[in-house]
């Protein structure tokens, strides 16, 4: 069985549309969660590439963390990363986030 070693505080944000003409999208809900942050292999940056997807990190955080909210950004080390796609963890009680830089 594989292991998960949660190694890093990350920071799920769900935000919306900005109102107007404001470029600063508003911050409904937050949460601070511990995740295993891996970079990804270079075989699935490629496959994800070619669906239109630039991943830079993936994570795998707990599920019933992740499904209290409709996250859909989360911040790593203080730089700010979309949640792009999310996958099967290593089992139904992990989730997978791939994240593209904002």
């Amino acid at each position: 069985m594989r292991t998960v070693t949660m190694n890093k505080k990350i920071t799920l944000q769900k935000r919306t549309e900005p109102y107007g003409h404001s470029d600063i999208e508003p911050i409904v809900a937050e949460a601070e969660v511990c995740g295993a942050v891996r970079t990804p292999s270079l075989t699935f940056v490629n496959s994800m590439a070619a669906m239109g997807y630039r991943i830079a990190l993936t994570v795998v955080v707990w599920r019933n963390e992740f499904e209290k909210a409709d996250y859909t950004h989360a911040v790593v080390d203080g730089k700010d990363y979309r949640i792009a796609d999310i996958g099967a963890g290593v089992n139904d009680l992990f989730v997978n986030l791939a994240l593209e830089r904002q």
